[in-house]
């Protein structure tokens, strides 16, 4: 999103030096969340927050124009003010794609949903959600990599076996990139894939590994857990971003994942929040405190250093940002 604001800016300079010209606005920075019955957008930094519509699941687009959620029917799409609200298509929100035109949506399987006339595209069709463990888009929006379990035992991550799989958001036969059925949680980061590897003899234990995107040159950020952060009430590492010197990944518990930011060094630095989502650059962490029952509250904490920021609090949930 940095990156694109700055080619727009620097767009609008050089229009400006030839004397004539539109300037390009850049994406609206929101933050959506559903309280109660309602969905709320603010500011991306929790502030002026107001009620949109009733529904649940927002999902803000990357233009920051439209805001997508379930309601009555299935899917909904309304406009930033909260007007416009139109039943698009049956099933449930995964994410949008980046061209803020598209949804990523589970309805028979995984799927494409044109969010303006609910035309559906098959992605993986009959892909059963509750066997998929974790699920990331490409960047660029072509790819899809998700962990998937070949089947489901009543013992979760101690029994499945689990490998990453890519697909094509056109469609096609996914490629299963992982071979050992240990490796889940898959994160895009450029054109590496970063997921979680489970130690063989000790699947409480998951580390953080990268790879290439067809399954090659595999290596290890952290090869396992260390004892402290997978006995106890923790279960391990979950990546959520990597970028350059920056890791922050989620500390697995039953009530969330911790948000902690991975040195170089093994060292762990914790957020004080369960993690929901990183914003684009990698500075901010968007997520919440509280246990299994509200209230909950919502917070942003700064990635190198500082308190974090409460945005609301209550019976609050689904929180998400185009930041």
């Amino acid at each position: 999103m940095i990156a694109r604001a700055a080619l727009l800016a620097a767009a609008a300079l050089l229009c400006a030096a030839c004397g004539g010209g539109d300037e390009a606005a850049a994406p609206e920075k929101h933050l959506v969340f559903a309280r109660g019955a309602w969905i709320w957008i603010a500011d991306a930094d929790g502030r002026n927050a107001k009620r949109l519509v009733r529904g649940t699941y927002p999902l803000v687009s990357p233009d920051g124009e439209r805001v997508a959620y379930g309601a009555r029917g299935g899917i909904h799409v309304a406009n930033a003010e909260g007007k416009e609200s139109d039943l698009v298509s049956p099933g449930r929100l995964e994410d949008w794609l980046p061209d803020s035109e598209r949804l990523l949506a589970w309805q028979d399987g995984l799927v494409v949903i044109d969010a303006a006339d609910g035309d559906v595209e098959p992605v993986v069709p009959r892909l059963d959600r509750e066997r998929v463990y974790g699920l990331d888009l490409s960047p660029d929006g072509k790819w899809v990599a998700y962990g998937l379990a070949r089947r489901l035992t009543r013992w979760g991550i101690l029994r499945d076996r689990m490998d990453i799989h890519v697909v094509a958001i056109t469609g096609g036969t996914p490629k299963r990139i992982t071979k050992d059925g240990l490796s889940a949680w898959p994160v895009w980061s450029g054109a590496e894939i970063i997921f979680s590897r489970l130690p063989r003899g000790d699947r409480l234990a998951p580390g953080v590994w990268r790879m290439d995107a067809d399954g090659t040159d595999v290596s290890a950020i952290v090869a396992r857990a260390p004892l402290r952060y997978s006995r106890n009430g923790f279960y391990g590492f979950r990546p959520y971003f990597v970028d350059g010197d920056r890791t922050i990944i989620g500390l697995r518990t039953e009530w969330g994942d911790r948000g902690a930011v991975l040195g170089k060094d093994g060292s762990l630095r914790q957020l004080g929040l369960h993690v929901v989502h990183v914003s684009s650059d990698g500075r901010y962490v968007l997520g919440y405190q509280g246990g299994a029952e509200f209230p909950f509250t919502v917070r942003i904490a700064p990635v190198d250093g500082g308190e974090p920021t409460t945005v609301a609090k209550g019976e609050i949930t689904w929180e998400h940002w185009n930041r």
